[in-house]
């Protein structure tokens, strides 16, 4: 089969829909099919070594920041670490973000859209499949589809575009009603829709009237490859690591929750936090202050830079309790989590709705641990006496998840839907 993929997060991004599309590409390659991707100039840097059945076009650029940085990394002989400065931030927030449409991506869909017609053009494809957010990718693929009805044409939904009211994407002052027409369009266009949980099936179907049969829910991935066998329990007698891997977004997964949870648990466990280390992991906590917030709660806790993903392995292994946090709308799921799971570490995860998609995924893990967040009437029971003796993940059970979670299984599921598009 030959595919085209709209995708304008690629490797060498590590964020969840590049890091779950390099490891699908990989693996379908491995299946003899061949994949043309249509990604951004970030992606530059991975056309060499080429591999047989992959092409990797880069044009344009994911954003504005994306430009700048890239064009001042060029000019100063930088390699990819450049961050814009505070101001140019700030500056960027007021006068540039609100007025944007669909995305910050808009810049990238016409160079997009101008190779995706060259190469139609010269060449015959067997199935298109666009990859969102941003949601920019999927406007390619609506006008690709319009312009080559035959073609058959797979929408990703990594999340929803218009229909997020707790973060949305667009200035709903502006761009409200516009943002659900385009979605709408394109959800009917597509010939297949893939989303992550099924709570997203019925909200296409009830916002939009998208018949549910379309819609395919393919789960969280897992690439970590972690050791067969499970860590055996922890003496209280050594010192404990706690980690926290991701990122968090305003009024979806907040850090203030974390915090919350972790001074309760110090005022009521003083010996246990004692022999404590708390670990955070990701990158964009600038935003959120963390740092001057564990500073004035006096808490354990460290701040990583966002790991390269090679190394991500190595620093979940050390820790001895995971610490994951769920969101608070119930149609969505954090990309970790399948990550978390497959670890066979002991995590503990916090629940912000009362129907957490999290909770269908982990209520048969003995190595889980639920928590329900209430604030401050939130319930401590039995979280000191997980932490200090944690379960020993279910060897078998975890053999099967690894499996039902890797990008093996995944990709089949991929490839299964496009086979099924007449």
């Amino acid at each position: 089969m030959k595919i085209l993929l709209i995708a304008p997060y690629f490797k060498p991004y590590n964020n969840p829909r590049a890091l779950r599309w390099t490891e699908l590409v990989d693996q379908m390659l491995g299946k003899g099919h061949h994949v043309k991707v249509i990604c951004s100039n970030f992606s530059k840097e991975i056309l060499s070594p080429k591999r047989d059945g992959l092409t990797i076009l880069p044009v344009g650029f994911n954003s504005l920041q994306e430009y700048l940085i890239l064009k001042k990394q060029t000019n100063t002989s930088n390699q990819k670490s450049g961050k814009p400065g505070k101001l140019a931030y700030k500056l960027h927030q007021l006068f540039w973000k609100p007025y944007i449409f669909p995305d910050e991506s808009f810049i990238w869909r016409k160079p997009a859209l101008k190779k995706a017609n060259e190469l139609l053009q010269k060449e015959d494809f067997d199935a298109m499949i666009s990859v969102g957010l941003p949601f920019s990718a999927h406007l390619v693929g609506k006008e690709i589809k319009e312009n080559y009805p035959d073609l058959p044409w797979l929408m990703d939904v990594g999340d929803p575009y218009a229909l997020q009211d707790y973060h949305p994407i667009s200035n709903p002052l502006f761009y409200k009603k516009r943002s659900r027409i385009l979605e709408r369009a394109c959800l009917n266009l597509a010939d297949r829709v893939v989303v992550t949980t099924p709570k997203m099936v019925e909200l296409y179907h009830a916002a939009f009237e998208i018949e549910t049969g379309k819609i395919s829910v393919i789960p969280p991935m897992n690439a970590l490859e972690f050791p067969s066998a499970v860590k055996s329990e922890k003496s209280f007698g050594a010192n404990l690591n706690l980690g926290y891997f991701g990122s968090f977004f305003k009024n979806i997964r907040e850090p203030d929750v974390l915090f919350h949870f972790l001074e309760m648990l110090q005022n009521q466990e003083r010996e246990l936090f004692r022999k404590a280390n708390i670990h955070f992991y990701g990158d964009g906590y600038e935003k959120f202050k963390i740092a001057e917030k564990i500073s004035n709660l006096d808490l354990p806790v460290q701040i990583h830079a966002k790991v390269a993903r090679p190394k991500v392995l190595d620093s979940i292994n050390g820790m001895d309790i995971l610490l994951h946090l769920g969101n608070k709308s119930d149609f969505q799921i954090p990309s970790k989590i399948a990550e978390y799971i497959c670890s066979g570490i002991p995590f503990i995860h916090i629940s912000q709705t009362e129907n957490d998609p999290v909770i269908n995924l982990v209520k048969s893990l003995n190595w889980c641990k639920v928590l329900e967040w209430k604030g401050a009437e939130t319930d401590l029971n039995g979280i000191a006496e997980f932490i200090v003796e944690p379960p020993k993940a279910d060897t078998g059970l975890l053999a099967a998840l690894r499996m039902k979670f890797g990008p093996e299984r995944l990709s089949v599921a991929y490839l299964e839907l496009l086979l099924a598009i007449k």
